[in-house]
């Protein structure tokens, strides 16, 4: 299996964002709002940040001219949310959201909100997806918070030998 960590939720989204909008040089504009709080940590695993590029593309791909990468904090988890301007899910998509090959795509596409909603379960949390009044879509990554054991980091922003599991308090 893949090798489960932490890492700190504005780094994560930094370089995703970075990345994301050299990739496809600033079209649409992708806005970035981190948490601000440095200390915010969400287990991970290495094919987290590809869940949430596929989040991007689709938005790209459907058509959105702007796309908003947020990231904020609910008591005990970090919601990672894609928000966008595109023309919104049809609502039999809705209706089965993050299954196998489901998408307004055509046939043979879907595979990356598949890929999504399974590293969300993963990770202990959830994929959901609303359409937003006025046109445009949201799709919410929910994933706990994880409890930092170090302060020892490297350069990707993880605790090497760090155990994932739930902050109490």
């Amino acid at each position: 299996g893949e090798a489960m960590g932490s890492v700190a939720v504005d780094q994560l989204l930094g370089r995703l964002g970075a990345d994301w909008i050299a990739v496809h040089d600033g079209v649409p504009p992708l806005t970035l709002r981190p948490t601000g709080d440095p200390g915010a940590r969400v287990t991970a695993e290495p094919a987290l940040p590809q869940a949430m590029w596929s989040l991007l593309e689709n938005s790209a791909e459907a058509g959105a001219t702007t796309i908003d990468l947020q990231a904020s904090i609910d008591r005990e988890r970090v919601i990672l949310s894609v928000t966008d301007d595109g023309p919104g899910f049809p609502d039999a998509q809705l209706a089965n959201f993050g299954r196998l090959y489901q998408s307004s795509k055509g046939e043979g596409h879907g595979l990356g909100l598949f890929l999504a909603s399974n590293v969300a379960r993963r990770l202990g949390g959830t994929l959901e997806a609303f359409n937003r009044d006025g046109g445009g879509a949201i799709v919410r990554l929910l994933l706990p918070l994880a409890s930092v054991s170090s302060s020892k980091r490297d350069q990707g922003g993880r605790d090497d030998g760090e155990k994932a599991g739930h902050r109490r308090g």
